[in-house]
């Protein structure tokens, strides 16, 4: 029997950061939500990741500048909010933050340097519902204006895990004219649209370091976007539109990135932007207070007894006051248990009715400023 426990502990130790996980919607922003985020300043060399499972990345050496702030709101504080009824959720910022590319600007006015996006959580995870910005054209258009879709873009995929992929097309379309048409009764459309190809792969899974964070479990993401920028004019009667023509301006415009996703830590801790050959131009990390970068000893989580046997006592009474969201996963990544708590001083958290097995426990702070990961084995 302690032969048999030695095995278990040792499988144990090995799982204990590398077990498969999965990204679900809890993972990812959310409105309240507000994240400093650094743009790496000594983009050259950076190494591509590897795909795998078991993998170990190290970014430590990069160079954080330009710090930034991602806020999401709820989206009725966005410009032109009724135009994204589904939408529940909004960020404020240029068009290449918010979807990580750069809408082109044909015009040279500006265009997306100041937009909103709009969000919800559906069907793949966090969908685009459209974006709002000004267009100022002197002596042909000047106002505000919304993108709108029918079928929403996937920004971060979820629920998702290693060997998942996405594959969409979209067109964002803004309504810049509108008068009567040719035919009586008929109105005529001027529209800008913007049309996204999009695929995203979790190619990999392992540990990630950076500047901030160390050792942290990830799900890594091969991310390709291809941009058109259209003009088109539609011409609608009884009820019926018919597209009179439809230009291409800006054509096959290609943004590539890997993204590293984990849980507990609302947005992308890094994500890797690069360029057509594949090479890594620049980086935009996560930033939290120094002081979390490593917990300290005493702020290690304790689960108890270990082994244990259908009832699990974790110890959060030296961990920091706060709301807490605890996930327990098996060795496939999945998530048997989840739960919301309130960790005060006196906080013993109970779970009963696991069945026999390893399982990996985290502990994260719904601001997500702290974090806390061990193993129990059930017997």
């Amino acid at each position: 029997m302690r032969i048999l426990f030695t095995l278990v502990s040792l499988i144990a130790i090995l799982i204990k950061v590398n077990a498969q996980i999965t990204i679900t919607t809890s993972d990812l922003p959310q409105i309240e939500d507000s994240y400093t985020i650094t743009i790496d300043s000594v983009s050259i060399g950076i190494v591509v990741p590897s795909a795998g499972t078991f993998m170990t990345w190290d970014y430590s050496s990069l160079a954080p500048a330009s710090p930034s702030t991602a806020s999401f709101v709820a989206a009725s504080d966005g410009l032109l909010a009724g135009s994204f009824p589904d939408a529940t959720m909004a960020r404020n910022g240029s068009l290449s933050d918010l979807l990580g590319i750069a809408i082109p600007d044909p015009t040279g006015s500006g265009l997306g340097t100041d937009a909103w996006a709009f969000f919800h959580y559906g069907s793949g995870g966090l969908l685009i519902d459209g974006f709002s910005m000004p267009i100022d054209i002197p002596g042909f258009i000047s106002g505000d204006f919304p993108f709108v879709t029918d079928n929403p873009d996937v920004l971060y995929m979820a629920p998702s895990t290693y060997g998942d992929d996405y594959s969409g097309s979209s067109d964002y379309t803004a309504t810049i004219g509108s008068g009567e048409g040719p035919l009586a009764g008929s109105t005529l459309d001027t529209n800008i649209v913007v049309g996204l190809d999009h695929t995203i792969n979790a190619i990999g899974w392992g540990n990630l370091t950076t500047t901030y964070f160390t050792s942290i479990p990830v799900i890594l993401y091969d991310d390709n976007i291809t941009v058109a920028l259209r003009f088109q004019a539609t011409l609608t009667i009884a009820g019926f539109t018919t597209t009179i023509f439809d230009t291409t301006i800006v054509d096959n415009l290609q943004f590539s990135r890997n993204t590293f996703i984990a849980t507990g830590k609302g947005y992308p801790l890094l994500t890797l932007n690069k360029d057509s050959l594949g090479a890594v131009i620049s980086a935009q990390m996560l930033y939290t207070t120094p002081s979390y970068i490593n917990e300290p000893l005493q702020h290690e989580l304790i689960a108890f007894p270990n082994p244990a046997h259908d009832i699990i006592n974790i110890d959060a009474r030296h961990l920091p006051s706060g709301d807490y969201t605890v996930k327990i996963t098996n060795t496939l990544g999945q998530e048997v248990k989840s739960e919301n708590i309130v960790v005060n001083s006196n906080t013993i958290i109970k779970f009963e009715g696991l069945s026999a097995g390893l399982y990996s426990i985290s502990l994260y702070s719904n601001n997500r400023i702290h974090s806390y990961n061990t193993t129990i084995v059930i017997n």
